[in-house]
């Protein structure tokens, strides 16, 4: 096992590929942008360390993992071509792992906390899936007992960043919540 997921997560989300996810997305406040892509990060990585602790749940993971395409992570960061291409796929592999109804309640949880539609989130959360699937094939080496190990062992790192996410506000909720501290 290697690192931080967080971080290798961290350091492949440059500015430059978020800008692109934002693009393809259709999502052309960069603000938004990055809150749509940490809030689906930190997302995707908990319910997917949440997936890993159930019987059988380590296994879909790996199994998810071993379908991506070779390069993936090289792929994903070189060509906003091959962003759009991938959301639909990323979109019905989250799905499946996660369900459609979890799926559809995330989707909208994201997109009220970055005052995003369903759209553009949906596109977020499937360029998102196939990255995070590639970070964690890298960092596990895929096989289920060390991808069940790796999130385990970084569930805490993995809460903190959702935890992260969720206090920082959309601009849109910055008045309404000042507002409310002064009453």
């Amino acid at each position: 096992m290697s690192g931080s997921i967080v971080s290798a997560l961290s350091r492949f989300l440059t500015p430059d590929l978020i800008s692109k996810m934002a693009s393809v997305a259709g999502i052309s406040d960069a603000a938004r942008a990055r809150n749509a892509v940490a809030a689906a990060a930190a997302a995707i990585l908990s319910g997917m360390a949440n997936l890993a602790s159930k019987p059988g749940g380590a296994q879909a993971l790996a199994d998810a993992i071993a379908q991506q395409p070779p390069h993936m992570l090289d792929t994903l960061s070189s060509a906003a071509g091959a962003l759009g291409q991938l959301a639909d796929v990323g979109q019905d592999v989250l799905a499946s792992l996660f369900g459609r109804g979890p799926f559809s309640s995330l989707t909208r949880a994201i997109g009220k906390y970055a005052g995003l539609g369903n759209g553009p989130v949906n596109s977020v959360l499937g360029m998102l899936t196939p990255a995070i699937l590639g970070v964690l094939g890298r960092e596990a080496r895929v096989g289920p007992t060390a991808l069940k190990q790796l999130l385990s062992a970084q569930k805490d790192q993995i809460a903190r960043l959702l935890a992260d996410t969720q206090a920082e506000p959309t601009r849109e909720e910055e008045p309404s919540r000042a507002k409310q501290a002064k009453r």
